[in-house]
């Protein structure tokens, strides 16, 4: 399911309403109510966008400031302040839609009953854990340069599982694929520290 990033003058909702439409039949096969998906896709989304850069803001800021030798560290570190904080949100979302949504939708397997054939007194093996990621936050990036210029294409989504199988395969998958570049200017030497987008859940909005 595609996921939306940024808007130019307010953050945007994350997703296509339409989107969750389309997955609310299969998501209703393992349990999961047309009302738990609006509230963890709408609601509990929602708290993650707040933190969402959009363009204007910035952009004010660099038009208020004319001599961006005096404007940019501002712009860089609240840049990455934001970075960071929509980064653990996002993370908080997808660990906590996994524990409490996604899991106890009967995803722990069941030991095989051949399992058992050695005697009956001995204790039955213990349930497998189920994986622990059954949403994931992805996105894959490549850049092309066009008469000289550099051009970047970032494509995220939400990957969901439906079986234990597909679950224990993304749980292998990285979060980010493609160019990861530095986050905001972060190596410059007035930046508290450097982040690199392959470190993140996500391609960042406005990579």
């Amino acid at each position: 399911m595609k996921y939306q990033t940024m808007g130019c003058t307010r953050p945007v909702l994350g997703f296509q309403p339409e989107q969750i439409k389309r997955i609310q039949d299969v998501m209703g096969q393992r349990g999961v109510d047309p009302g738990e998906l609006e509230y963890w896709f709408e609601e509990r989304l929602r708290v993650v966008q707040e933190n969402v850069n959009v363009c204007c803001p910035d952009t004010l800021w660099c038009l208020v400031f004319p001599l961006m030798l005096f404007c940019l560290p501002y712009v860089c570190r609240r840049r990455l302040e934001k970075v960071e904080k929509w980064d653990r949100a996002l993370r908080d979302w997808q660990d906590d839609m996994n524990r409490q949504l996604l899991r106890p939708r009967g995803m722990v397997s069941e030991p095989n009953s051949r399992d058992r054939r050695a005697s009956f007194d001995a204790d039955p093996p213990a349930p497998r854990l189920p994986p622990s990621q059954m949403v994931k936050t992805q996105s894959k990036s490549r850049v092309e340069y066009f008469e000289g210029e550099r051009r970047k294409h970032v494509a995220r989504w939400f990957a969901i599982a439906l079986t234990e199988e597909e679950a224990e395969k993304l749980e292998l998958e990285p979060h980010v694929w493609g160019t990861s570049d530095v986050v905001a200017c972060s190596c410059c030497c007035f930046m508290p520290h450097k982040v690199v987008e392959g470190d993140l859940c996500c391609h960042p909005p406005g990579s």
